[in-house]
């Protein structure tokens, strides 16, 4: 059942697992985009590890994803979302936005995240949920939901 889905806060005890995370779920992305290396990608991540305003998504205790978001008085801006394969398609993706997308329209803020431009798939999500295209960079497309 995904109703049981939560986050707690990342600890530093979670690093290898948010390694395991973003390789499992964006190497193919960062392969089309920059080309994957996993010594360069190792060395990036370790950089700029930390677990401020990072969560583990958790369905029944058991780690399932990796989330970021920062949130201010203006907006809240979505970092990271990933769900690992085997749990994809499942509408926990959705159930995470929706959650965070509750915070901003109770607060009256709005949202916003990026999505590189090969990952046609979260893209599709993205625009579902109602967020909308307000930039682009070489790699990636800005969305915002108000």
């Amino acid at each position: 059942m995904i109703e049981n889905i939560n986050f707690r806060p990342a600890k530093q005890e979670d690093y290898s697992f948010g390694f395991f995370v973003i390789k499992e779920t964006l190497k193919e992305y960062i392969e089309k985009t920059w080309g994957w290396n996993t010594i360069i990608q190792k060395n990036y991540y370790r950089k700029n590890f930390t677990v401020k305003n990072q969560y583990i998504i958790e369905m029944d205790k058991m780690k399932i994803g990796w989330l970021k978001y920062d949130e201010n008085i203006e907006k809240i801006e979505i970092d990271k979302i990933f769900i690992l394969p085997k749990y994809q398609n499942r509408g926990i993706g959705s159930i995470t936005l929706a959650k965070i997308i509750d915070i901003g329209k109770n607060k009256k803020i709005p949202i916003e995240l990026q999505v590189l431009k090969v990952n046609i798939k979260a893209k599709k999500l993205y625009d579902k949920l109602g967020f909308l295209e307000y930039d682009q960079t070489d790699t990636h497309i800005k969305m915002k939901l108000k």
